[in-house]
């Protein structure tokens, strides 16, 4: 998304500002088919784990925060979308826009994840996390790269899981790409963000991309083109680009194709999504073939 300066973002959130107490209390909650849809996912999951070697399914999702220098009640806000995290089954998710204040509370409201990088790739590396439910996956390997980003340089973190029931690993990158009219710089980190998918796909394990990329469908139409990766609301590249099921936003999440099958996608905006955030929560069901752990 566009940044733009702080009291135009803040003004698009005067519902946030109107009922931020409540926000802060834990009483708004998310679109009451999404809570019931994801619970009796979770409930199904856990009836009928995997064993190991099986494919395995979990949801993962891509969620833009806004970050507290943007607009107020940072952490309030924060708080509300941990919740929906929670409440929504997402097991995975990429966060963009993270600020220090809202990193805390992200931790404290977020008991059943691990977060990374937290602060350990220093003050630009807060900006993006991947947070992950701990009961479903173990961290094997974490790094990152670094692409410009708005005029900084900016470390893109990527972790490697494991599937704790069948022993399935894969890489997980979140990305956030530069605004408004830095064409250049969007294209120059999606050629690194592209050679990175390669790298790490070379392995023979899946690799998903989520993130923030600014761009509705020139992202996805090339990396698609570049990787083979498809798009959780069915974007691909075949002869020509697929741009895949609408509504068309900015903020994506993308697999190897071939070894993951997407479902149930969502571009959400149920509360407290739109008085939290000015994205929609994208998220959807996946199942991946699993590679058995080496050595």
């Amino acid at each position: 998304m566009p940044i733009r300066p702080t009291a135009l973002r803040a003004s698009m959130l005067a519902a946030t500002i109107v009922t931020g107490a409540a926000v802060g209390a834990g009483a708004l909650q998310p679109a009451p088919g999404a809570a019931v849809e994801d619970r009796s996912e979770q409930t199904s999951t856990k009836a009928t784990p995997p064993k190991p070697g099986d494919p395995f399914s979990f949801r993962i999702g891509t969620l833009n925060i806004l970050g507290s220098q943007h607009a107020r009640r940072g952490t309030k806000r924060a708080a509300a979308l941990a919740r929906a995290i929670r409440d929504r089954g997402v097991d995975l998710v990429g966060l963009q826009e993270v600020q220090d204040d809202q990193l805390a509370v992200l931790k404290d409201r977020r008991p059943g994840y691990r977060i990374w990088p937290g602060q350990s790739l220093g003050n630009q590396g807060v900006r993006l996390q991947i947070a992950w439910r701990k009961s479903m996956f173990s961290l094997v390997d974490s790094g990152s790269i670094t692409t410009t980003f708005d005029h900084q340089q900016r470390p893109i973190p990527w972790v490697r899981l494991e599937n704790r029931a069948s022993g399935g690993q894969f890489y997980a990158i979140d990305v956030h790409n530069s605004p408004r009219d830095q064409e250049r710089a969007r294209d120059s980190a999606t050629a690194e963000q592209i050679a990175l998918i390669k790298r790490l796909r070379d392995s023979g394990k899946p690799v998903f991309i989520l993130g923030d990329t600014n761009e509705h469908t020139e992202f996805v139409c090339r990396v698609a083109a570049k990787t083979g990766m498809v798009a959780s609301n069915g974007a691909s590249h075949s002869r020509r680009c697929n741009t895949g099921a609408a509504p068309i936003k900015v903020d994506w999440v993308m697999g190897t194709g071939g070894r993951v099958d997407f479902s149930r996608h969502r571009v959400d905006y149920g509360d407290p999504i739109r008085y939290a955030t000015d994205h929609a929560f994208v998220h959807a069901r996946v199942q991946v073939a699993p590679m058995r752990r080496r050595g």
